[in-house]
């Protein structure tokens, strides 16, 4: 997945933040917390060396899948949510600039279609993926779909707002940002440890919400905000192999802000 945020607004949100600080006309301090949905990711990796197959059924035990061979399933989370901090500064013309730092975290609902070589293996014996000639009553699928296991980010992000003044005491806002953020993944179905790994990724996010000034301090604010990142490359512990694996979120949140000097 390319990130739709490998474009010049860095340079844009930079020059936000940190040249334009002095012409700032207030400082301000918030928080939030939101619901998330983290989407489904579509996992395909491949064979990092040569795997012997155990006995599936279809598949017979002995079966040699090359270095290479292509393997993959999908991933499903369940809705989880997300916490973050932000400090930033308001200027005269509408704009703000702001840095941020957020955690998010969804648990794994399930695992499913798992192939190997395009081939199915959800119903061939879990005995395949162990390597074992034995066959051992349950199969791959029933094995993934108890799907135990997690995805956390712990981001940074650097972001610019422009903030609509329409006469009203509720303003509505735009923002982005881009950022970095530190990608764990655990995936453990019916307890077999798959991969447990992380990674660092580059980060971009959108964000729409409105903010009511409550007093000359205190602000609220709710807003939607999609967050994406680079496919996090981790290593399995199962069979020789590594996967890609997709990260995405959209978030409904609510949060509070409070302006200094004002």
């Amino acid at each position: 997945m390319n990130l739709i945020f490998k474009i010049p607004i860095s340079a844009a949100l930079s020059a936000a933040i940190f040249v334009g600080a002095s012409a700032a006309h207030d400082w301000y301090a918030g928080g939030s917390v939101a619901w998330m949905q983290q989407s489904d990711s579509d996992n395909s990796g491949q064979f990092t060396s040569d795997f012997t197959t155990g006995e599936g059924g279809t598949v017979a035990a002995g079966t040699v899948l090359p270095a290479g061979t292509d393997l993959g399933w999908e991933t499903g989370f369940d809705n989880s949510y997300a916490v973050s901090g932000e400090v930033g500064a308001r200027f005269h013309n509408g704009l703000r600039g702001a840095l941020e730092v957020s955690f998010s975290e969804a648990d794994v609902d399930d695992h499913k279609n798992l192939s190997a070589a395009g081939i199915a293996l959800d119903g061939e014996d879990v005995a395949v993926l162990t390597g074992s000639a034995a066959t051992t009553g349950s199969t791959v699928g029933q094995v993934l779909a108890n799907g135990r296991g997690q995805i956390q980010n712990t981001a940074v992000y650097a972001n610019a707002y422009y903030d609509f003044d329409l006469g009203y005491a509720v303003k509505p806002y735009i923002g982005a940002g881009v950022g970095v953020s530190n990608v764990e993944v655990e995936y453990n179905p019916s307890g077999v440890g798959v991969t447990k790994d992380s990674s660092v990724k580059l980060a971009g996010q959108l964000k729409a919400g409105a903010t009511y000034q409550v007093t000359n301090q205190w602000e609220v604010f709710g807003e939607y905000t999609y967050r994406t990142t680079e496919d996090v490359k981790v290593d399995l512990d199962l069979v020789p192999g590594n996967l890609r694996v997709e990260n995405e979120q959209q978030m409904v949140g609510i949060g509070l802000r409070y302006r200094f000097g004002s």
